[in-house]
Formats: C-alpha cells, structure tokens, sequence
C-alpha cells in the first residue's frame, strides 16, 4: 500500500460507510417532530400536536381522545410499536456510521503519523461536532427520543460530503508533515520504505476487516428497517382511510410495495 493509498483508504472507506443508506424505495418520511418512547409516539408539527398513541393502541387527535374500534387500536398499537422500531434503527444506522468514519480515519493518520498529531486531534474534532449535531437532532430527553425530521434529512444529505471535503483538507494541509514522515522512514530504513509500506499494509487489511464486519451488521439492520417499512406502508395506508391525520401526516408514503 502506497503513502498515497493509505491516506485516501480513509476517505473511501469513511464516505463509503458513511453512506449506507436505504436505498429509494425505504425511506422514512419524517418532516416534522417525533416524540417516541415505550408509552406513546406522537407526532409534532409547527409545535402543535398532529396525533398521539399510546402502548394501549389510545389514539388522540390534536390532544383530543379519538374513540376507535378495537380493530383499529390493534393496527394503532402495531403501528406505533414499528415507529418506535424504525426510530431506534435510524439512530443506530446513523450512529455507527459516525463511529466507523471515526475509526476509519485514526487508525490511519495514527499509523502515519501518531496518535497525538494535530491531524488526528482535527478527525476528533470533527466526530465530536458532527456528534453533537446529531445528538441535538436526535434529543433523547428522560425516556423520550425527540427526532426533528427536516434537520435529520438534511443531516444525512450532507454528512457524506462534509466527511469527504474533511477529509481532502487533511491531507492537502498534512502534505507537509507526509513529507517529513516520509524522510524519517527513509532515514530508517536506510533509504528503503519497504518495512513502512508493510506496516501500512497490514493496518489497512486489519481495518478492512474490522470495518466489512460492522458495515456488514448495518446492512443487516437496513434490511430489516426496508422489510418492516413495507409492511408500515401497508398499515399506514389502511388507518389513512379511516383516519385523515394518517393521510394527511404520512410517514411511509414513499415506500414501494412492488
């Protein structure tokens, strides 16, 4: 592996994994406020209640009590139980994605450089203030998950592109400090690179493998997000014809049940 591979390992494999997404046809509609936990999911818009339902299937209509059929209630109780699923699935999507960046590039601007080099201090940074951002998006506040929708969507968009621009001014401003490990190594080796490029191999194989195993478990948890937004599809579709606020607030409209 070359200088020049070893640090562009970190950028592919960090957008790359980043970037693990549903693809089109699972995709949450969220543009407005969700407040889930194990008693109730309701949903905010303009901070006004739109609906709220609460483990028992109970279901309250801008604050007021909705009488529904037992029927209904069973699909409001399964309905909101699949909300509280797919919110805990974003999160955690999300979350390893930001951990697997991280870890994708300290492992290698700290076997180029070390692990206390201002470059690695700026990818720390940067994990920190992207953390905090999507922790202020998705609030989690007593037992309560607060999700703001419109920023999470914005927040997806641009986190692959912001990891990416990052990353290319790391290592257009550390050309400098490239240029003088590169000299110490050669220094080292008596002119000969071969024991560095071997090391750096065996970093970006053992990275690769730490890395295809996490993306491999988030691929598996995205697949089963799709599986079940099918079927929420499904449900929401069916409360929509009884129940305006499901067609006029809908969360799964964009998924394909083909």
């Amino acid at each position: 592996m070359s200088l020049l591979a070893a640090g562009l390992l970190a950028s592919s494999v960090s957008v790359g994994d980043t970037n693990i997404n549903l693809n089109d046809q699972c995709r949450m509609t969220l543009n407005h406020e969700l407040r889930v936990s194990s008693e109730q999911v309701t949903l905010i818009d303009n901070e006004q209640e739109v609906w709220r339902i609460d483990a028992q299937g109970a279901l309250y209509i801008k604050g007021e009590y909705s009488e529904q059929p037992e029927h209904v209630q069973d699909m409001l109780v399964e309905y909101k139980q699949g909300v509280e699923r797919q919110t805990d699935a974003v999160i955690y999507v999300v979350g390893e994605a930001l951990h697997i960046t991280h870890e994708a590039l300290t492992s290698v601007f700290s076997e180029m450089f070390s692990e206390n080099h201002r470059v690695v201090r700026r990818i720390d940074d940067l994990q920190e203030t992207l953390s905090v951002e999507f922790d202020n998006i998705a609030q989690t506040v007593g037992n309560e998950t607060i999700i703001r929708g419109q920023e999470l969507d914005s927040f997806g968009d641009r986190l692959g592109d912001t990891i990416e621009h990052e990353v290319d001014e790391i290592v257009s401003s550390s050309m400098g400090s490239m240029l003088v490990m590169i000299g110490k190594e050669l220094i080292k080796g008596g002119g000969d690179m071969q024991e560095f490029e071997q090391r750096m191999e065996r970093m970006g194989e053992n990275l690769e493998s730490r890395i295809e195993e996490r993306t491999a478990r988030i691929e598996e948890r995205a697949d089963q997000m799709c599986d079940e937004m099918m079927a929420l599809n499904e449900l929401e579709a069916n409360l929509a014809t009884t129940i305006p606020a499901f067609a006029n607030y809908p969360l799964f409209q964009n998924v394909d049940v083909n």
